[in-house]
């Protein structure tokens, strides 16, 4: 999850952008505050809703006394700390000796702000891969690991439980949240296709598969002009992009202050959409 620059942080030109922010309400405002910061427009186009499980579903794949005993635990999203962090306090918190991963910088804020400081994640990459390739998680045989996840995770967040049990680990996920596609209002969808139709968007920002998606569910009765840079955070999203037909694609990062930088680097290739 993007935050909102530090004290002392870099202000960034990013004015004469105007960039679709498309996460749900609550995150899309944050996001919307970050890039306004730096200067650019944002349209806020939420597609997804992300809501917390009720206790009686959780216990169906996870119990309390589980926590005490396990080596490890995994965030696997923002929303992972977010909502697992509250329910593993209440069950008595994390034990001393149980480590703490996080799939990326995101996450780490996240775990960072439900006030868990020791945290173990990638430093180069914010995905299942960089997270397996860790050296605490390449000797696993025996150990019970805590997967902390949604109930709709798709793509790299099963390759985690695939590599990490096939490597001998005993696996307990504690499913917490779930994703659902959402509507947007006839407003915002008639915003969104005037700035499409006339190239007055630069950028539209797509975190998850999911997320592309509702998205395309949304637009599909819109004369898209497909030539609009996808902003996705993964090369998962860039490939389903193509399969549906977009052609500017650009993966970003979207943890701590990294993605106005990428809007920043990018920004003279964005605004040549108008003229594409």
């Amino acid at each position: 999850m993007p935050v909102i620059p530090r004290a002392g942080s870099e202000r960034l030109d990013l004015a004469g952008l105007t960039i679709v922010v498309t996460r749900p309400r609550a995150q899309g405002e944050i996001t919307t505050r970050l890039l306004r910061s730096h200067g650019a427009e944002v349209v806020q186009f939420p597609v997804l809703d992300i809501f917390a499980l009720p206790n009686s579903m959780i216990s169906n794949s996870f119990t309390p006394d589980r926590i005490a005993c396990m080596n490890a635990i995994i965030f696997v999203s923002a929303n992972a700390a977010r909502f697992g962090m509250p329910l593993i306090r209440a069950w008595g918190g994390l034990a001393a000796q149980t480590k703490v991963f996080a799939i990326g910088q995101a996450t780490t804020q996240a775990l960072i702000a439900e006030g868990v400081n020791a945290v173990l994640s990638p430093a180069d990459g914010n995905d299942s891969e960089a997270l397996l390739a860790m050296a605490q998680l390449q000797n696993v045989a025996g150990q019970h690991i805590v997967l902390v996840r949604g109930i709709s995770e798709s793509g790299g967040r099963s390759l985690l439980a695939d590599t990490l049990g096939a490597s001998g680990a005993q696996l307990w996920p504690l499913e917490c949240y779930q994703r659902r596609p959402v509507t947007a209002s006839a407003a915002e969808k008639f915003e969104l296709s005037s700035r499409l139709q006339k190239r007055a968007a630069h950028g539209i920002l797509v975190l998850s598969v999911e997320t592309l998606d509702s998205l395309v569910e949304n637009i599909a009765p819109m004369p898209l002009n497909r030539s609009v840079a996808l902003l996705v955070s993964h090369q998962r999203i860039a490939a389903a992009a193509k399969a549906y037909g977009f052609e500017r694609i650009e993966v970003v990062p979207v943890g701590d202050d990294a993605l106005p930088m990428a809007l920043h680097r990018l920004k003279a290739a964005l605004l040549a959409i108008q003229a594409y």
